[in-house]
């Protein structure tokens, strides 16, 4: 989202491949009604969660392990995988930013292997 054009255009053929893997998931399954009604419901809950997201690891909002929690794990269950999984998220976006936009754009991207 950083990476000016470039970034902007992987990022929304990241996203089209996804909706367009979902779509096919669904029309696979023989839900036939309805359906470009629940896509859109289905991309607002995206959206709002990838916004939510953002805010929280900007620290401009909640803490990201309960929006993980919210999101992730509908405030059900144990909150300490969400609080590894935002651990886990930050490291990785961590290493990540520290990676040549340009390797980004190729695919060229490492992740740690660290799996504390």
């Amino acid at each position: 989202r950083r990476s000016g054009a470039d970034g902007r255009r992987v990022s929304q053929l990241f996203y089209d491949n996804f909706q367009h893997d979902v779509e096919m998931r669904v029309h696979k399954e023989g839900v036939r009604v309805r359906v470009n009604k629940w896509l859109r419901q289905l991309e607002d809950i995206f959206f709002g969660a990838a916004k939510a997201y953002d805010l929280a690891i900007d620290k401009q909002a909640e803490d990201f392990a309960d929006v993980l929690y919210r999101n992730m794990y509908a405030d059900k269950g144990d909150k300490n995988y969400s609080q590894a999984l935002a651990r886990y998220t930050v490291r990785e976006l961590v290493s990540l930013s520290m990676t040549d936009t340009e390797a980004v754009l190729r695919g060229a991207v490492k992740f740690n292997a660290d799996t504390q």
